[in-house]
This record gives structure tokens, sequence and C-alpha cells, in this order.
């Protein structure tokens, strides 16, 4: 089933009640869902899927500068174009799936398919510890990306700028590419069942 909630909507939403729920069917954006601090984004199952129609993130977290805290996404399934050309894979280099900043945040339950990195944390200035994301939860995600051309830039998980992730029972299948990445300034991240490519 194709629904016409759009971003808008489930913007409005969160911004009223906090929390939204999306049944079974496919929800195209066309940009960015920018999540506030304190929201639940909750769907069905792998049958809720958040299709993405461009090079955009799918969920962001962000609240204007201050830094955003309490997210929830859990039980939905967020999908990119898959496509098989080496140079649009490359080019399409802001299709992400999650893109988390700050405190606090919990995924759970939740396929990202196609996404140029499925979940990744925001980098932050070396020595600014007090923007550096923290305690963040994700367990039985699972990411998968079809195509084997795609640029070594692509990662399942990418960290940058935290401190505190625990990952359980996660899948990060990414082709070829590396299923988990750490960047810079990482600590305490501990990695809790599950399996990844080509680490």
């Amino acid at each position: 089933m194709n629904t016409n909630m759009t971003a808008d909507d489930i913007e409005c939403l969160l911004e009223v009640n906090g929390r939204v729920f999306l049944p079974k069917g496919n929800y195209t954006l066309t940009r960015t869902v920018v999540l506030p601090s304190d929201v639940t984004i909750t769907g069905a199952g792998k049958g809720t899927v958040i299709v993405c129609d461009g090079d955009f993130p799918a969920f962001k977290s962000d609240t204007c500068g201050a830094k955003p805290s309490n997210t929830t996404i859990s039980f939905l399934c967020i999908r990119h174009a898959n496509t098989l050309d080496p140079l649009e894979a490359v080019l399409q280099r802001n299709s992400d799936g999650i893109v988390l900043w700050g405190d606090n945040h919990n995924v759970h339950n939740v396929w990202l398919e196609n996404c140029f990195v499925a979940l990744k944390t925001v980098e932050q200035a070396p020595g600014d510890t007090a923007n550096y994301s923290t305690n963040l939860v994700l367990e039985k995600v699972r990411c998968s990306h079809a195509n084997p051309l795609a640029n070594t830039d692509q990662y399942g998980l990418l960290l940058y700028s935290i401190t505190g992730a625990d990952v359980i029972a996660c899948e990060w299948r990414h082709a070829w590419l590396d299923g988990i990445k750490l960047l810079k300034n990482c600590r305490d991240i501990k990695v809790i069942g599950g399996c990844a490519s080509a680490n």
C-alpha cells in the first residue's frame, strides 16, 4: 500500500504528539525527516517501508543548534534506490539511512537497504567533547547493500565523536564494503553478537 504521508506530515505529528506510528505501507520521502528531542517513530515491521526519492538521509536528528536527545526509531525499513552504475553510486554520497547526533538515541528492529551509509553519527570538532554523542543503543539493526560496484567510502555503521554505544545483535552486510567503521573520537563502543562484512 502506498501512502500520501510526507516528511512534513511526520514532522508535524512528532511536534504535536512526540510520537508517530506508521502502519504497513510505502512512505515516499522527497526530503529528510528532521528529528527533534524526545520523539519516537515506530512502524509495523519490515512492511513499513520508507522510500527515499533522492540523495538525502531518511532521518536526521537536529534541533537547530541545541544538542538533541532521546530519539527512538523502531520496526521499519528504510530503502534507497539501488543502482549498478558505479559513477552514480559514488555521486549519491548523501543517501544515508539515519544520521544521529546527541544523547540517548535508540534504534532497534530497523532494516536499512541500499544506503550510502546505513547509520552514522555526526563528526564534531576535536576536543569539543560537550557536543560528542553519548549513549547510543542499536539492537537488531539489519543493513544490506545490493550494489557490488558501490564506492569504498560506503559503510554499514560509521561512528564519529561518540562516547558510549551498544551495538547488539546487528547485521551490517554492505556488499563487499566495510560493515563497521569507527573513526575519530570513539570511546566505549561495545559490539555484542551480530555480524559484519569486510571489516
